[in-house]
């Protein structure tokens, strides 16, 4: 019975030595992860704000490509030959883009940059034409 008493001491005395260990090694475990947490975040939004500033500046190079396209005698007041010719050669320049199209008012496409069709192809019905004509500004689609 001495012997069971004396065990009994000694694992308390155990457990009450390696409780403060182990709730220290919980509490440093919780700290470390919301460390990493903030630090996650801080790095999401980093990416996020540099991902924008990326995008204003491809948008912005965007909006001069086409107004220096808009203002070319090749396409404003040129043959669709001409047009297509320029276009052809911004494409060229401007490798990131897939395709750079002129539409007429009505909505059909009177150049682009790929190279002519022999259909009219009308884009009257979509919805990046209708707001161009609506707000008389720019489009992509």
């Amino acid at each position: 019975m001495l012997r069971h008493k004396l065990q009994a001491r000694l694992a308390l005395l155990v457990v009450v030595a390696v409780l403060p260990i182990a709730g220290f090694s919980v509490f440093s475990a919780l700290r470390d992860a919301r460390l990493a947490l903030q630090q996650t975040e801080t790095a999401l939004k980093l990416s996020a704000s540099l991902a924008a500033t990326s995008l204003d500046g491809l948008a912005e190079s965007a909006r001069g490509t086409l107004h220096a396209m808009a203002a070319s005698s090749n396409v404003r007041d040129g043959s669709a030959a001409a047009c297509q010719s320029y276009l052809a050669q911004l494409r060229g320049r401007f490798p990131q883009y897939a395709n750079f199209g002129v539409v007429d008012h009505e909505g059909y496409i009177r150049c682009q940059s790929r190279g002519a069709t022999t259909e009219r192809i009308s884009v009257a019905d979509r919805l990046y034409f209708r707001e161009a004509i609506e707000r008389r500004d720019w489009r992509t689609g």
